[in-house]
């Protein structure tokens, strides 16, 4: 109530914005101590409008309810209609120059927004089809080489979708690509009057559309300029520099378009200042002073990020965020702790910049200069949880009260609640390209791969997913090379569910990001090397009828997986070999569902047409797996000691009855000639190792016989490892009636 009274004194006084802040604060509060709507409530609706329309903002007046007959402002009584027409009348008279009804009408975008899709493509084969050639104006020292395990090209690549078309601006032009065809509509470029390419390394411009009009900045060699060009053609209506430099993106609050800038004196402290712009002439029509920072920009990155919301906007710069209304009043401001990178450099290419992330009743901010993620109260800037992230990369998105962010180890889940971790999926080999969504159809999707498991059910859920790119190791013979990787993550449990090579572009330094997604289509930019500013415009599209294996939890199999755990360096950059295939063909995989139903095989890629035979060497219904030859070097040989390597290995729960029969048996074959090795173990314990050759398997095939009588009661959990005893030569494994035990079959079921 104390704010409605010093409203109404600061209406009565001619301060509108000051009364409007009154209102809207005790606005928040009113609804704060109520569920419904009350009359304080709705009374405060009309003071705002009848403010806004104070301040010149051009808006439809929205009816008022009911329940309020009148308004008293001061020593005057308003009824319904008299509010109405009052909001009508001074709209028209006290119209804002630098308000649109376009921009009124534009709804800006979430800070994570570049990384939510509508919709993720169903994890089916997809192939990679050249669409056109994103190139012209890349900046000067394009070619200067940034860190190896860094896309700035990505990075500092900005995006807009808008329906049927998204626009991209490099820092040095704006372009306009349709996303139906991949083809370029139109390219505005700053020809020679460009900057480096290096400048504010790792921040993305990206275009604010609203209606006909696209506004962007641009680097040139004499600082930053805002453009503005007609969406639809490309044709630059105005190009704004001032004597100060624009700090932030254009951004649009209270239908007003506005930017930040500081000034470039030396002396004294850093003044932001915050200008409003009329849309269609690019003049300055008001400057109102925000910040003094005495000693935030000393290290010459002077950025700022925006997200607005409820006619507030926070500000995050170096060391501070802020939160200010549409007026330039600030209504909190809180310092954060940072290292400038005069003294600490070694993350000016690792992190990248990101809005501050509203959402629900919170606001988390996280920045390059600090290793630190802070989740904020946005009405009093009070701290709630804060996250030490050292090797923080950048913040991806929110969805279903988790934050997804990017780190040096890979993807991490946390608690938009708590700020714990939720999840991580090690994947410090990861691409730029990230988009996350629900799958493209919850019909098409339980055919296409088996979800982890929910407790909640599938009517009232929507599933979210992550398509995330990776640049993977691979060995081919004697050539050693990588390449980029669709992987399907789940964002629920950070469970891989399919993964996909595209060796169309491998390359040790192939590059994807960003990923595009309108519609029923999936974009994408490639390139090679980390000093080539062009990119490749590719769709992905997917190939009817052709679901992707679910791989194997690296994680969980990691101790069943020895060669594993050494044959992949930390970082991933400089990996050996993967000896280890996380996925089955699909004849392969069909033969182990029909003949052995409850295990999970891993091993080295097979080949097609393998799996399933109806017989071999007399024995019916078999499965046959194949061991190609592999030459390893001295060191990995040395580094994976006893371990086998060429290996296939089956695993699998099982219960063991405390009464009757507790036998583990099946058959083992092979082809005449050859050898292989039988490893059992139970509960990581060895209890059966034999040799499958022409003297334990003279007919073909030797019965394995073992009990498990120690776990009765329990469960054990089994795994055979299969071996070629010389791995230079190629074999054949067959294996029959593993489910053929009173053991196996209780287990099936159990």
């Amino acid at each position: 109530e104390s704010d409605l009274w010093l409203g109404d004194r600061a209406i009565a006084a001619g301060r509108f914005a000051q009364a409007r802040g009154y209102y809207e604060r005790a606005m928040r509060g009113f609804r704060k101590n109520s569920q419904v709507e009350t009359a304080e409530i709705t009374s405060l609706e009309a003071r705002i409008e009848i403010v806004a329309a104070l301040l010149g903002e051009t808006t439809e007046p929205a009816p008022v309810a009911s329940s309020v007959r009148t308004v008293s402002i001061g020593s005057r009584d308003l009824d319904q209609n008299e509010i109405r027409n009052l909001v009508v009348e001074l709209s028209a008279a006290r119209a804002h120059p630098g308000t649109t009804s376009a921009s009124v009408s534009h709804i800006s975008r979430a800070s994570t927004a570049t990384f939510q899709s509508v919709r993720i493509p169903l994890p089916v084969t997809h192939q990679l089809e050249k669409r056109a050639r994103y190139e012209g104006d890349l900046g000067e020292h394009v070619g200067r080489s940034a860190p190896p395990d860094t896309d700035w090209v990505s990075r500092q690549l900005g995006s807009t979708i808008d329906g049927d078309r998204v626009f991209l601006c490099n820092r040095f032009q704006l372009s306009c690509v349709d996303l139906t065809n991949g083809s370029t509509k139109w390219n505005q470029q700053l020809g020679g009057d460009h900057g480096s390419a290096h400048h504010w390394p790792m921040l993305a411009l990206q275009p604010l559309v609203t209606g006909a009009s696209v506004y962007c900045r641009r680097l040139t060699k004499t600082g930053v300029e805002l453009i503005c060009c007609k969406a639809d053609t490309g044709e630059v209506r105005w190009r704004k520099q001032i004597p100060q430099a624009f700090v932030s993106d254009p951004f649009l609050l209270r239908g007003r378009l506005q930017i930040l800038s500081t000034d470039q004196s030396s002396v004294g402290p850093t003044v932001l200042n915050l200008h409003a712009v009329h849309p269609e002439t690019g003049d300055i029509v008001s400057t109102v002073p925000l910040l003094k920072l005495f000693d935030a920009w000393q290290n010459n990155m002077v950025v700022c990020q925006v997200a607005v919301q409820d006619g507030l906007m926070f500000v995050s710069t170096v060391g501070a965020i802020a939160c200010c209304n549409s007026e330039g009043q600030t209504l909190w401001v809180r310092r954060r702790e940072w290292t400038p990178t005069t003294l600490d450099s070694r993350y000016r290419y690792a992190r990248s910049w990101s809005p501050p992330v509203l959402v629900e009743k919170q606001l988390i901010v996280g920045q390059p200069e600090s290793p630190v993620i802070d989740c904020l109260d946005p009405e009093s800037g009070r701290l709630i949880w804060q996250h030490i992230e050292p090797e923080l990369r950048r913040i991806i998105a929110h969805h279903d009260g988790t934050l997804l962010i990017e780190t040096r180890e890979g993807l991490k889940s946390l608690s938009i609640e708590t700020g714990r971790t939720q999840w991580l999926y090690p994947a410090a080999d990861l691409l730029d390209g990230i988009a996350i969504g629900p799958l493209g159809s919850a019909v098409a999707a339980t055919t296409a791969v088996a979800k982890p498991a929910t407790t909640e059910t599938a009517e009232t859920i929507v599933e979210q997913y992550i398509l995330a790119t990776r640049l993977l190791p691979l060995i081919d013979g004697r050539l050693t090379t990588a390449v980029p990787t669709l992987v399907w993550i789940h964002a629920g449990t950070g469970h891989e569910i399919a993964r996909q090579p595209l060796m169309i572009i491998a390359d040790k330094e192939a590059r994807i990001g960003p990923l595009l997604i309108s519609k029923d289509r999936c974009w994408a930019f490639a390139g090679k090397g980390r000093t080539d500013g062009t990119r490749d415009i590719v769709e992905l599209v997917p190939t009817a009828d052709s679901p992707l294996p679910a791989p194997v939890d690296q994680k969980i199999m990691a101790a069943w997986h020895p060669e594993f755990l050494v044959s992949v360096f930390p970082d991933n950059l400089r990996a050996q070999p993967d000896l280890v295939s996380l996925s089955l063909q699909r004849d392969t995989r069909n033969g182990v569902d029909a003949l052995c139903p409850g295990w999970m095989l891993i091993g080295t890629a097979q080949p097609a047409g393998m799996g399933q035979r109806p017989e071999h060497r007399g024995q019916k219904e078999v499965l046959e797996l194949k061991l190609p030859a592999m030459v390893i070097p001295p060191e990995v040989r040395q580094a994976l000691a006893q371990a086998p390597i060429n290996s296939i290995r089956l695993l699998r729960d099982l219960y063991v009855p405390a009464t009757g029969d507790t036998s583990f048996r099946f058959r083992a074959g092979q082809n005449s000639g050859q050898s292989w090795n039988l490893t059992i173990t139970a509960n990581g314990e060895q209890i059966h190792s034999t040799v499958i050759d022409d003297q334990t398997a003279p007919t073909g095939w030797s019965s394995i016989h073992t009990s498990l009588e120690r776990w009765t009661g329990q469960r054990v959990r089994i795994l055979l490892t299969c071996s070629l005893s010389d791995t230079t030569k190629p074999g054949s494994i067959f294996l029959s009636d593993l489910n053929s035990s009173t053991l196996a079959r209780r287990s099936v079921s159990h």
